[in-house]
């Protein structure tokens, strides 16, 4: 070898060397110990990994008692990630608490089948033990009730802490610490709780209109596909601790296990029927088909064993394994119906390349080495609502294609069938208005007295109730006017009583047209009393207006049949307030009807107003 060519090689490996490190960050481990991580500022979040040493126990059978300072190793990392294994990771960790809060949160910050047991230094080289975790205990006895697993650490200002931890994990050592005050972690988990509630609301409505159009057109492809995105998002619940927070909170022991392979497996299944139905099952050769048959049973066979074997790390290494393979398998097929011309299966790869950088990325991080897959950690974990758009957009796109291919095939039917739906639409829109008309007439009656066409005593009752408590919010006055017929009962038994109706009819005209605003309620309160709510009215205008109602009755004289030489006449009782928070309506009728009964004994005919 030339000295040229010597040089030339060195620089490339010192390229390469450089390049390795600014991507992935690993530096030389040591010995030393590590420095404590200082707690500055209760507002920031710490990462505590860069300062924590670390143990692989691989027996797992070694007690805090027997870790010795030189057991441990100091390797700076922003992750930690030791991959799928069943030894026991013991961390040494040091805090300084240089500020005024003493509640703090131990974050793993992602929900994972840990066991975490976590020992604090009360004497110099005295360790006690003051939490312990497992991953199949109920959600509902955890010290804080969170999707992500969380301790609190208890530090007193200007103090300092020595902390080991002891973590094993049924799927894989890999996990972010974040260490924040119980305030910053009360405020991260709101704004998280508000991102998964705008995904599981976007994922559900995009769910809903897929049912509704299945409903519609029953088109077995949209049923297909609602099952296998609600499959998948009870996946991503079980893989995010969201399925243990809501949906089986009591659960405990293995089965708060099974969930995430049990939906895998079905998603993965799912999965490849919908690759069936966006490559178009006639083109697929028969070796194709036995091909997609052998990943749906390997799917299958993931979900019977969650269902069947205890050990959940055999059955995460099976999931592993069996995603990768259907996930790549069937981007494999959507690259090749792509080259073929097949449009769906385009707009298939493109939308399930989400599908497949998430799955994949999830399967992928547990063999990944050092920081860089700290990206892999969570990366399908706001892939499902991305994909279930996407998907289906693309799903809507294959049926519009096959519709269009249809047309072009049979112009002159689909228009018939085109002419045929508008017929119906508009027969079915003149029906539902309609019964919308029916319906509101209906209503309108419900509300109305049948004899003098006034409003009954219930709407009145609902209108005050409702007028009360908006009138409390404003603070404006609320007037009532009760009126009643004097001497009406003989009228009635002197006229009989077609005459007494025809009286009362004319009675509730005087009323009804008393009210100027929209808002204003005539009604019959019950037998010859009559009532009207005025909505922001003070006593000037409420008294205004039954003057005007007596007037009106004294222009337009009716004789009483029961007396000689005298009109029919009408006492009111006017009471307004104005609405306060302690009052109910009641006392506005009270009033009201206090001020009508002054009127009676004070000769009738007359209007009074309550004090």
């Amino acid at each position: 070898m030339t000295l040229h060519t010597q040089k030339a090689s060195l620089k490339i490996t010192l390229f390469y060397s450089i390049l390795l490190i600014l991507v992935f960050g690993q530096p030389l481990r040591a010995d030393t110990p590590s420095k404590p991580l200082i707690l500055l500022d209760k507002d920031e979040i710490f990462n505590p990994a860069p300062y924590c040493s670390t143990l692989l126990d691989e027996t797992g059978t070694r007690e805090v008692g027997d870790l010795r300072e030189g057991d441990f190793s100091h390797e700076e990392k922003t992750l930690l990630n030791y991959g799928l294994t069943r030894s026991a990771l013991w961390l040494d960790l040091s805090l300084s608490n240089r500020t005024v809060e003493e509640n703090w949160v131990l974050d793993f910050d992602i929900h994972k089948f840990l066991c975490v047991e976590i020992y604090e230094e009360k004497e110099e080289g005295l360790f006690e033990r003051v939490h312990y975790y497992r991953y199949d205990i109920p959600f509902k006895t955890r010290v804080i009730q969170q999707a992500r697993l969380a301790l609190p650490l208890t530090i007193l200002p200007g103090s300092d802490a020595h902390y080991r931890i002891r973590v094993t994990s049924q799927n894989g050592l890999i996990f972010p610490l974040k260490i924040s005050s119980e305030e910053q972690y009360r405020e991260k988990s709101y704004r998280l709780n508000i991102l998964w509630t705008f995904l599981y609301t976007l994922s559900t409505i995009i769910i809903l209109y897929n049912l509704l159009i299945w409903s519609s057109i029953r088109e077995w492809n949209y049923l297909l596909f609602v099952i296998y995105a609600t499959v998948n998002l009870l996946y991503l619940s079980a893989l995010n601790g969201l399925g243990s927070q809501y949906l089986w909170p009591g659960l405990d022991g293995p089965r708060t296990t099974m969930f995430s392979p049990f939906f895998g497996g079905i998603t993965l299944a799912m999965g490849i029927s919908l690759t069936r139905t966006f490559l178009n099952k006639p083109l697929i050769t028969r070796g194709q088909n036995i091909y997609l048959n052998i990943l749906t049973a390997l799917s299958l066979l993931l979900t019977l064993s969650s269902l069947v074997l205890q050990d959940f790390m055999t059955i995460f290494r099976l999931g592993n394994i069996a995603g990768t393979i259907i996930l790549l398998s069937i981007m494999a097929f959507g690259i090749t119906y792509s080259f073929k011309g097949n449009k769906p299966a385009m707009l298939f790869l493109l939308s399930y390349l989400v599908i497949i950088l998430g799955q994949l990325g999830y399967s992928l991080r547990a063999i990944s080495e050092g920081d860089g897959a700290f990206w892999l950690l969570g990366i399908n974990q706001f892939t499902p609502p991305i994909q279930t758009l996407l998907l289906s957009l693309a799903l809507s796109y294959r049926i519009t294609f096959i519709r269009k291919e249809k047309e072009e095939a049979q112009e002159a039917a689909l228009k018939a069938e085109i002419t045929l739906a508008e017929t119906l639409e508009k027969k079915v829109n003149e029906r539902t208005a309609e019964l919308e008309e029916a319906n509101r007439k209906l209503t309108e009656l419900s509300s109305r007295d049948g004899l003098t066409g006034l409003y009954n005593r219930r709407y009145f009752d609902e209108q005050l109730i409702r007028e009360w408590k908006r009138h409390q919010r404003t603070g404006q006055a609320l007037s009532l006017i009760l009126c009643d017929i004097d001497f009406f009962k003989k009228y009635n038994d002197t006229a009989g009583h077609l005459a007494g109706d025809d009286c009362l009819r004319q009675v509730a005209k005087i009323i009804g047209d008393s009210a100027r605003r929209a808002n204003d309620v005539p009604a019959r309160y019950g037998g010859e009393e009559f009532a009207i709510i005025l909505p922001q009215t003070d006593k000037e205008e409420a008294w205004e207006i039954g003057e005007n109602m007596q007037n009106t009755t004294r222009i337009q004289p009716k004789p009483h049949p029961a007396f000689d030489n005298k009109n029919l006449t009408l006492s009111f009782g006017i009471s307004t307030l104005v609405p306060r928070l302690d009052d109910s309506p009641q006392l506005l009728i009270q009033k009201a009807d206090e001020a009508l009964y002054r009127s009676k004994n004070s000769g009738r005919d007359r209007i009074t107003r309550a004090d």
